[in-house]
C-alpha cells in the first residue's frame, strides 16, 4: 500500500508516460523544463516535468497541492525549508572536501543541525497553516512522525549538546615571530577596546573606516589546522563529543524529509516561473480534465515558453479555442507570421502541463486528459540524409497515426508543405480522417485552406489580419472559415497587382 505524499494520493496509479525529446523541443517545452530545473539540479526534477500522469485522481491531487502552496503562509514555509535544506546539503558537500579532521567534523555537525532545524521549522509552519490538500496534510503527518521519532530526537539532542560544548571553547593565540602559542582564555581584557578608548579623546568628528575584513575560502591552511589541533587538546571533552557525533550521525537523513524537499521543489519551481507572468497580468488557471475531446475549450491561453522569455510579458497576445461536441480536429490557416505556430505550441503545452497536474497559462480551460502529446513540426530538408521532405513527413505521420489513442493530442505544423498542393490535400485529408477516427484531439497548422472545411469533425481557425491593412498581423487566432484567397486578394489590391489594376479594366 502506497501512502499519500505531496506528489501522489494514497494507492494511486503511479505510472507515467514520458514525452519524447522531439515533442518537448517542438513545443518549446524543453526551454520551459530547463528554466524550471535551473538552480535545482540536485532534486532531479526534469523527469517530473517531462512525464504526464495516467491517473486523473493524481492530477487533481497535485492541483490541490499547488493551490495550498499558493497560500503565502504555506509558500513561505516551504521556501524557507528549501533554502535551509540547500544550506545543509552545501555544508555536507563542503565537509567531504575538507582535509583537516576537526574542521570537517565541525561542518558535518553543522549540516546535521541545519537539517534538523529545517525539518522542525517546516513542521511548525505547516501546523499553523490551514491545509486543504491531501498531499500536504499527508506530508505534515509524516513530518510529525519524523520529529517525534526516537532517531530524530536523539540526533537533534546530541547536536544541541555538542554545539553547547563547542560554544564554551574560548582561547587565546599568542604569536611571537614564528612561535605560536595557544592558551585557555582566562578573562584577559580586550586590548582593541582599550586602545580605542585611549585614543577616543583625539577624535575630531567622524572618521573614515579603515578596517579590512579578511577573506576566508572555507579551507584551512596548515597553520590554522595546527592551531585547531592545539585548541582540541585544551578542550578534549568538546572535541571528543564532536567526533562521536560525526561517527554516529554524519550522514543522518530521513527519506520522508528528503522526499518532501524534492516534492516541494517541483511546486515551487513552477509557481516561481509563473510569478512574473501573473504580476504582468497574464492569467493562470486550474483546468478541468475530460475524456471527451469535443468538450475542449480554452480562453486567453498563451505560449508559456514565449511569455517567460518576453521582455514585456504583458505584450503577449492570448488566444482560445472552443470545440463543438463532434469536433476532433482544429485546422489553423492564414498568413505567415500570423501566430499560427505559436497557437499550435500553446495547445500542445497546455495539454502537457495539465496532465502533470500543473496550473496552465490560460484564464479558463477544459481539456482532454492526454495520455501523450505527439508532434511533427516541419523542418528543413537535410541533404546528408538523401531523403526528401515529403518522405520524412510521411514517415513521421505514419508513426503518429499508428500509435495514437483516443486520449492522444496531436500537433502538426506545416506537414506536407514540401509537396504539391493537390498531393498535400489528398494526403492531408486521409491523415486527418485517420486522426479524427483514432486520436483524441488534432491540431494542424497548414497553408491549404481546403483542409479546414467539408467535415463536421474539423473546426476552422484563421490567423487574423488588420482589416484596414492586410499586411499587419493581429496575432489573434479566430474561429471562422478559411479565407486565404480573400487575404491574398486584399494583399494584391494593396500593392496594385490584381488583374483589374494591372489591365486597367475598371469594369
Amino acid at each position: 500500500m502506497n501512502p499519500a505524499d505531496a506528489l501522489w494520493p494514497a494507492d494511486a496509479d503511479r505510472s507515467v508516460v514520458e514525452q519524447s525529446s522531439a515533442t518537448l523541443e517542438d513545443l518549446n517545452l524543453d526551454q520551459v523544463v530547463e528554466a524550471l530545473v535551473n538552480g535545482r539540479e540536485e532534486h532531479d526534477l526534469a523527469p517530473l516535468f517531462r512525464s504526464v500522469l495516467r491517473d486523473g485522481t493524481a492530477i487533481r491531487h497535485r492541483q490541490a497541492v499547488f493551490a495550498d502552496v499558493e497560500d503565502p503562509e504555506v509558500g513561505e514555509a516551504l521556501r524557507a525549508f528549501a533554502t535551509a535544506m540547500a544550506r545543509a546539503r552545501a555544508l555536507r558537500r563542503e565537509a567531504a572536501r575538507l582535509r583537516f579532521r576537526y574542521q570537517r567534523q565541525g561542518w558535518q555537525h553543522d549540516a546535521v543541525a541545519a537539517y534538523c532545524a529545517a525539518t522542525r521549522k517546516l513542521l511548525a509552519g505547516l501546523e499553523s497553516a490551514d491545509l486543504d490538500s491531501e498531499g500536504l496534510r499527508a506530508s505534515r503527518t509524516a513530518l510529525r512522525e519524523v520529529v517525534a521519532g526516537e532517531d530524530f530526537r536523539r540526533v537533534e539532542t546530541e547536536a544541541e549538546e555538542v554545539a553547547a560544548l563547542l560554544d564554551e571553547v574560548v582561547y587565546c593565540v599568542h604569536i611571537q615571530g614564528l612561535r605560536v602559542q595557544v592558551t585557555p582564555y582566562a578573562g584577559q581584557p580586550d586590548y582593541s577596546a582599550e586602545v580605542a578608548s585611549t585614543f577616543a579623546v583625539f577624535r575630531d568628528g567622524p572618521v573614515a573606516e579603515h578596517a579590512h575584513k579578511l577573506g576566508w575560502s572555507g579551507h584551512m591552511n596548515h597553520v590554522e589546522a595546527r592551531i585547531l589541533d592545539l585548541v582540541a587538546r585544551l578542550y578534549p571533552e568538546a572535541f571528543a563529543a564532536l567526533a562521536r557525533f560525526c561517527e554516529r550521525h554524519a550522514d543522518f537523513a530521513d527519506p520522508r524529509v528528503d522526499d518532501l524537499d524534492r516534492h516541494a521543489g517541483f511546486y515551487l519551481a513552477y509557481l516561481d516561473l509563473l510569478a512574473p507572468l501573473r504580476n504582468a497580468g497574464l492569467p493562470m488557471c486550474y483546468p478541468t480534465l475530460t475524456t471527451t475531446p469535443g468538450e475542449t475549450s480554452l480562453s486567453d491561453g498563451y505560449d508559456l515558453a514565449l511569455a517567460s522569455t518576453a521582455a514585456r510579458p504583458s505584450s503577449v497576445v492570448t488566444n482560445g479555442v472552443d470545440l463543438d461536441e463532434a469536433e476532433r480536429v482544429v485546422v489553423v490557416t492564414g498568413p505567415n507570421q500570423g501566430g499560427k505556430t505559436t497557437f499550435g505550441r500553446m495547445i500542445g503545452q497546455v495539454h502537457h502541463l495539465a496532465a502533470l497536474g500543473c496550473p496552465v497559462p490560460a484564464a479558463s480551460a477544459r481539456l482532454l486528459h492526454a495520455d501523450a502529446v505527439r508532434t511533427h513540426f516541419r523542418g528543413e530538408e537535410r541533404l546528408a540524409t538523401q531523403r526528401s521532405g515529403l518522405e520524412e513527413d510521411l514517415e513521421a505521420l505514419e508513426a503518429i497515426v499508428s500509435t495514437v489513442s483516443p486520449r492522444t493530442v496531436v500537433v502538426l505544423n506545416e506537414a506536407l508543405s514540401s509537396t504539391t498542393v493537390q498531393d498535400a490535400l489528398e494526403i492531408g485529408d486521409a491523415v486527418l480522417d485517420e486522426l479524427a477516427d483514432n486520436a483524441g484531439l488534432t491540431l494542424l497548422v497548414t497553408f491549404i485552406d481546403e483542409l479546414a472545411g467539408g467535415d463536421p469533425r474539423r473546426a476552422s481557425y484563421v490567423a487574423g489580419v488588420d482589416p484596414a491593412d492586410p499586411t499587419v498581423r493581429t496575432l489573434r487566432i479566430e474561429r471562422r472559415p478559411a479565407d486565404g484567397r480573400s487575404y491574398a486578394l486584399a494583399l494584391a489590391e494593396r500593392h496594385g497587382l490584381t488583374y483589374r489594376q494591372l489591365s486597367g479594366d475598371d469594369r
